[in-house]
C-alpha cells in the first residue's frame, strides 16, 4: 500500500540522486543502488503472483535501469578500478 518503501523505490531514488553529482559521489550512489540488486525483479515469487507487472512494464524498466547503472559505473571507474567495474556488472 501507500507509504511502503521497497528496494525498487530505493534503487530509483539512488539512481536519480546520482545524476549531476561529481563523479566520485555518482559512483558511490550507483554502487549503493546496485548492491540492492539480487537478480531479476520478483525472482522466486510464486508463478502468476505479479502478472500486473507486465502491464506497467516494471520488470523491463528495472532491467534497463540496472544495466544503465552498471554501464555508467564501468564508464566512470573502468580504467582506474577494474575490479570495482567488474563488480558493477
Amino acid at each position: 500500500g501507500r507509504g511502503v518503501v521497497v528496494d525498487w523505490d530505493v534503487l530509483r531514488s539512488l539512481l536519480a540522486s546520482s545524476r549531476g553529482c561529481p563523479p566520485q559521489r555518482e559512483v558511490e550512489l550507483l554502487i549503493e543502488a546496485l548492491r540492492l540488486v539480487r537478480g531479476p525483479m520478483v525472482a522466486g515469487a510464486e508463478e502468476g503472483r505479479y502478472t500486473w507487472m507486465a502491464r506497467v512494464r516494471a520488470a523491463h524498466q528495472y532491467n534497463a535501469l540496472v544495466v544503465d547503472a552498471a554501464h555508467r559505473v564501468v564508464e566512470l571507474i573502468g580504467d582506474t578500478d577494474p575490479d570495482g567495474a567488474g563488480m558493477a556488472i
